[in-house]
């Protein structure tokens, strides 16, 4: 598949030659890899830039999810969603900390014991 992006009009060679998601900005040619058909036997094939980019193997471990309207689904690999949501469990531990700790400056404040009409308690 021709990449729309590989020839950059304004003839700066460093931002050809970026390697795809370097930039926090998105483009369309760094996430779309062509359109699949589902065979009689319910396979598609991953295109061949797409398994190139993301370091596809054949034997790699796929988990296949659905959105909650049915309408589209992601293929995502197990090890990486596992890598995730450990950093998305260690977050949120560290947010509830903080949270805790807020709270609990907030009660030991002398602010909210010394006048009853500026408390920030119901």
């Amino acid at each position: 598949m021709a990449r729309l992006n590989d020839k950059n009009n304004s003839g700066d060679k460093d931002a050809a030659e970026k390697t795809p998601g370097d930039s926090h900005s998105f483009s369309w040619d760094d996430h779309f890899f062509g359109s699949v058909t589902i065979g009689e036997r319910g396979q598609v094939v991953i295109p061949a830039e797409a398994r190139k980019r993301f370091h596809l193997e054949p034997g790699d471990r796929l988990l296949v999810m659905g959105d909650p309207g049915k309408r589209s689904i992601m293929l995502c690999r197990i090890d990486t969603l596992r890598e995730f949501m450990n950093a998305f469990q260690e977050g949120l531990a560290q947010a509830e900390q903080d949270m805790t700790i807020a709270a609990v400056a907030a009660d030991a404040s002398p602010d909210s014991t010394d006048d009853p009409t500026h408390s920030t308690k119901p």
